[in-house]
Formats: C-alpha cells, structure tokens, sequence
C-alpha cells in the first residue's frame, strides 16, 4: 500500500535528515520514530554517474517518474557519510575498482555450453541475470559444481565487469559462457 507523505520542495538536494518527521515511520509513537534508525541518517540525490563511492547509490521512489540527464533520481547515504540502514538488500556490485556490469531481477534463464566432468558437452541453464551481480553462479548449477567432491572455484563469487575500468592485480578474463556476447563493443569480461 502507498501512502503519500508531504516533504519539502528541495528534497534531496542536499545533505539532510529528509525522512525525520516527514516520513510515515519517522513521526513521533511510530517505529523506527522521529531521531530514531533511518529517520535520523542523512541523505541526498546524487549524480549516478558522476559517484566514486564503495557503496553505490540507489533509484529513488520517492520521485519514480522524475529524471536527470536521462536517468532515473538516485540517493545516496554515503555521499552524507550516514549508513543506509533503510534499503533492503543491496546486491553486491564487485570492487570499488572494479564494478559489475549487468542487470538484476531479470526473470528467465539463460542457457549455456559448459563442459562436465568427463569433458563433455552439457546444456546447463542459468538465472538470466547471471553476471550482473557478485554470486557464487556456478555452485550447484555447473555440472562440476555438484556434489561433495566440487573445485574451490565453484564457491567463488564473480560477476561480468568492464576490463577498461577493472584495477585489479588480477586482471579480468573473457567468459567462455557467453562467447559471442559483448560489452561497448569489446568481448564480455568476468572477475572473481
């Protein structure tokens, strides 16, 4: 259910506890209450491409239909240097050095060439979705991955990234998963 609350007209164009007192949940015999949790955390919009921050900001929703430059209003706690205690679990998106590159929540599958342990080929179908975030993809889906007797690799988390921007000491690789996909034109690169 929504419910309309009345917030100032300069919302999130600076640094400030917006929700305290003007949020539902933030007013006073409410919980987390006005001073309380998230109500007090300031916060701000911020210019999501123009953010060099370990924590990414978010799409808003408060202003769902409004834009800058294009893109959807994103907040962010940690440009005010408060905890976003509020937001629901955020996907990991990789080193601040190098992000991930991909989508979330993208119903389907995708199906995908891998090899089984006595080397042959095997169909093996994978969330749709898969490279977009930090996840342990192949554990329990690769056909190697099954079982007790499994590689260390399957329980490592990677996600697809852009090479041209990764400062890693360990440099990211082309997927074998996905051969002919691409990013911005160059082969599509993972990272553990």
């Amino acid at each position: 259910d929504k419910v309309q609350a009345s917030y100032p007209a300069d919302l999130g164009a600076r640094c400030e506890a917006w929700d305290d007192g003007h949020h539902p949940l933030c007013k006073e015999g409410e919980e987390p209450g006005i001073g309380n949790g998230w109500c007090a955390q300031k916060w701000c919009y911020v210019d999501s491409c123009n953010c060099d921050l370990p924590i990414l900001p978010k799409v808003s929703a408060y202003v769902p239909d409004a834009s800058y430059r294009g893109k959807p209003i994103f907040f962010s706690y940690a440009t005010c240097g408060s905890k976003d205690s509020w937001s629901k679990e955020v996907p990991k998106v990789g080193n601040a050095k190098c992000r991930c590159i991909g989508f979330d929540n993208i119903p389907g599958s995708t199906e995908i060439t891998v090899l089984d342990k006595l080397g042959e080929s095997e169909k093996v179908s994978y969330p749709a979705e898969i490279g977009g975030t930090c996840e342990a993809w192949d554990q329990g889906t690769h056909p190697m991955c099954r079982g007790k007797d499994a590689p260390k690799w399957c329980k490592q988390r990677w996600c697809y990234v852009d090479p041209c921007t990764c400062d890693l000491p360990q440099k990211p690789k082309v997927t074998m998963y996905l051969p002919e996909a691409t990013f911005t034109g160059k082969s599509l690169y993972y990272s553990y």
